[in-house]
């Protein structure tokens, strides 16, 4: 009949995957109705084709809703990918950075390692020698002389021998400060690279003796200088500090002088006053951090140094 037809009509079209449009649906209703003018259906065909039309209906429904579920996780899986994508290129810039640093920080240990190795093959200077009291002699002895100059000189190598300051440390000295040394066999000193407030130096016994021994040098320079003034000036100039230059080179030319008329040479320098004053002072006391203290050594291993270095010889 063609009630049948109409029914396999719509299945087949639900079938084929076409979608059911409202209009699609009059289409049929109509052509239900123009076979009713033509032959009456019974109520079992009747109720057969509008038990059809609302199953198409309902599928159509749950359909859409399918095709709604969809496209929310399309959207929702787009907007995680792109959220993946830039979280990614966060990551690789990261890294990138990272790479960047550690190229920075191998290529600083290599120069370091460079460094370390040409340290270690340097040529390496002989050993500094102690100012000994055989020594010391004979630079008073190559200091020789009546006029300024030489009396500088010969304070100089005097107060550097009983002190072991650095030739820099020397140079502030003023005449108040040598008084206190020659009354109280102590001098202060002013050591920038010092943690102490008010560093000292304290004689040894023998730089007491060769302190004494200079009262003719000292009371001469005092003469021409009051308290206040700069022990070491130059000849014509009594309020201006002497140069560094000039008296490492004074007291240089008569290390050298010394030396080369001894028959070992040894190799004695300015350095070489610091060595002899840690090495009495340790001698006179046999205590480590009055020794650091008197120097101006803010770690006690650098003075440990000097006295393993003195041990060996």
């Amino acid at each position: 009949s063609k009630s049948v037809d109409l029914f396999t009509l719509s299945r087949s079209i639900r079938k084929k995957g076409q979608i059911m449009t409202p209009q699609s649906i009059t289409k049929i209703k109509l052509k239900n109705e123009e076979f009713s003018t033509t032959k009456e259906l019974n109520y079992e065909e009747a109720n057969l084709i509008q038990t059809g039309l609302k199953f198409i209906l309902e599928h159509q429904e749950q359909n859409n809703r399918y095709s709604r579920h969809l496209i929310f996780l399309v959207a929702t899986l787009l907007k995680q990918n792109k959220k993946s994508f830039q979280f990614n290129i966060t990551l690789s810039q990261e890294l990138n950075k990272i790479k960047e640093e550690l190229a920075v920080f191998t290529q600083k240990e290599k120069e370091k390692a460079v460094q370390k190795e040409a340290h270690r093959n340097r040529k390496r200077l002989p050993k500094r020698e102690a100012i000994t009291s055989k020594i010391y002699k004979l630079l008073i002895l190559a200091a020789s002389g009546s006029n300024y100059t030489s009396v500088r000189l010969r304070i100089a190598v005097c107060l550097l021998t009983v002190t072991g300051i650095r030739i820099s440390e020397l140079l502030p000295f003023k005449v108040s400060q040598v008084e206190t040394l020659r009354k109280f066999y102590y001098i202060p000193i002013n050591r920038p690279k010092s943690s102490y407030v008010s560093p000292k130096a304290c004689l040894t016994t023998e730089g007491k003796k060769l302190v004494k021994e200079r009262e003719s040098d000292f009371e001469f320079l005092f003469l021409v200088k009051n308290p206040d003034s700069y022990i070491f000036t130059p000849e014509y100039n009594h309020s201006k500090m002497l140069s560094r230059e000039t008296i490492t080179r004074d007291v240089n030319n008569v290390l050298r002088s010394v030396s080369k008329s001894l028959p070992d040479q040894p190799n004695i320098t300015s350095h070489s006053f610091r060595i002899g004053y840690i090495s009495e002072l340790w001698k006179d006391t046999n205590d480590i951090e009055r020794v650091k203290q008197s120097v101006g050594h803010k770690k006690i291993n650098s003075t440990f140094s000097y006295l393993e270095e003195l041990k060996e010889k």
